[in-house]
């Protein structure tokens, strides 16, 4: 199977086909990943859209252009990550569509109005949790979120992590994994505020770098703190268990889907106070999670693909045509 994957660019890039890793964002890069470990094979069509919302439009009309001059026959189906991109997808009939819708696109009132009628115009819909179906009218779509490196993302030696990225000893670290001017979205105010109240504690923003350096981070620090305003499925939830890194999170997306019930993670509002307290539970926990990991071994990078490739099977079996 061939599959060409329609995703946000990672940088600024010429609106062409490309196999290229390093031009996507890191979740459809993680199932190609998957996906080709599986024997089937991927490329990008990466659209620079937080350069310039025009790149939007370009790319639909290279995309109608680019099937009727027959760019897109040696692919089986097209696969959009995001609202934005379904649409540039859906510029062509000759070949069918599977929409991952991802977050900010059915949250954002505007752009949900766009989901909504794009879910009906695709061949299947992928969400990575379930909370996002009832946002798109609980429109019936597969829930599969997106895999966890689990050969990346793994427990190592916390001393020689902070050793390493020149962290201090004497701190208890709360890690921000995120660019904290999206303060809208991320909401790092409540973390920071929190983190004031515990004198030994220090928030540690990691963000804008490879995800090797992501998961040594996590191993540095004490816990992961996250208060954001909305998520799709946030791959750093299971990221972090797989490093057995404790947790103090909001009920955000499908975040107790994967935290609830697991020792040494912590449930908090929305507010500084009871993150503080959760906080100092964590701490006096002193410790890493003793069966973090076990929760996310059935969602590592091939286990996830392998469920996305049974809904492209199902697409083409539809349309007349069979795929090994």
């Amino acid at each position: 199977m061939k599959i060409l994957y329609v995703v946000i660019a990672a940088k600024d890039t010429p609106l062409v086909i490309r196999n290229e890793n390093e031009v996507a964002h890191v979740c459809p890069r993680q199932l190609k990943e998957g996906v080709e470990k599986l024997g089937h094979q991927a490329d990008f069509f990466a659209i620079p859209g937080t350069v310039s919302r025009w790149n939007y439009l370009w790319a639909a009309l290279k995309f109608f252009w680019m099937s009727l001059r027959g760019d897109l026959d040696s692919y089986d189906l097209i696969h959009a990550h995001y609202g934005f991109h379904g649409v540039v997808a859906r510029c062509q009939f000759r070949k069918p569509v599977v929409l991952s819708l991802m977050g900010s696109d059915v949250y954002r009132k505007w752009e949900r109005q766009i989901a909504r009628v794009l879910v009906k115009l695709v061949d299947a819909v992928i969400v990575p949790g379930r909370q996002m179906r009832a946002l798109v009218d609980n429109y019936p779509a597969e829930v599969i979120p997106y895999g966890t490196d689990l050969d990346l993302f793994k427990p190592m030696d916390q001393a020689a992590m902070r050793e390493k990225h020149n962290l201090p000893k004497d701190k208890k670290l709360v890690l921000f994994p995120y660019n904290p001017t999206r303060v809208y979205h991320k909401r790092p105010d409540v973390i920071e505020a929190a983190v004031k109240q515990i004198p030994e504690a220090e928030m540690t923003v990691v963000y804008g770098v490879h995800s090797s350096v992501i998961a040594e981070y996590m191993n540095a620090c004490d816990v992961l703190a996250m208060a954001s305003s909305y998520e799709g499925s946030p791959g750093t939830i299971r990221e972090a268990l797989a490093c057995n890194l404790p947790i103090v999170s909001v009920d955000v997306a499908d975040v107790l889907d994967h935290i609830t019930d697991v020792e040494g993670c912590y449930v908090c509002d929305r507010e500084p106070n009871d993150m503080a307290a959760k906080l100092r539970l964590a701490f006096a926990d002193n410790r890493r999670l003793p069966h973090g990991r076990d929760k996310v071994l059935g969602l590592g990078l091939v286990e996830c693909a392998q469920r996305t490739i049974e809904v492209y099977k199902r697409v083409l079996a539809k349309r007349g045509k069979q795929v090994s």
